[in-house]
């Protein structure tokens, strides 16, 4: 994917020059180089591959981020920036997602013809449960 250095993906992955020698002529290894390569190439894979790459560069740059927030020379303005860019990024900022809450609102349509329309969109009543012991009489 020209991401991550050879030497990187290795490293992480605990696979020394000997293992990487053995691994990469195997005809298991190959195949799948092939195929990944041939998909990670596609027309039809390219915003999916723009996603990787961005999210893998912002990835490789948080650490700088983290540090310049903490930089008593950066601006408070710059550190508040990048507070609101890492809380977008872990999810941890209070925009809730417009569909997050799809599953709990039911929406009906129905067009009478002639531009007319009736629309109904109500929130979903959840089921209350009640407990209690039958008593019987005797």
């Amino acid at each position: 994917m020209d991401i991550v250095s050879l030497e990187t993906i290795l490293t992480s992955n605990n696979i020394n020059t000997t293992q990487w020698e053995s691994i990469k002529t195997t005809q298991r290894f190959q195949s799948a180089l092939e195929e990944a390569t041939a998909l990670w190439n596609s027309a039809l894979t390219t915003t999916e591959r723009l996603k990787i790459k961005s999210a893998a560069a912002l990835e490789e740059w948080i650490p700088e981020l983290y540090a310049r927030m903490h930089d008593g020379r950066e601006s408070l303005a710059a550190k508040v920036e990048a507070g609101k860019l890492l809380a977008r990024i872990s999810g941890a900022d209070s925009k809730k997602d417009e569909n997050a809450n799809a599953a709990e609102r039911f929406s009906i349509t129905i067009n009478l013809g002639a531009d007319k329309e009736i629309r109904i969109d109500k929130p979903v009543v959840t089921s209350q449960v009640i407990e209690a012991t039958v008593v019987q009489e005797s």
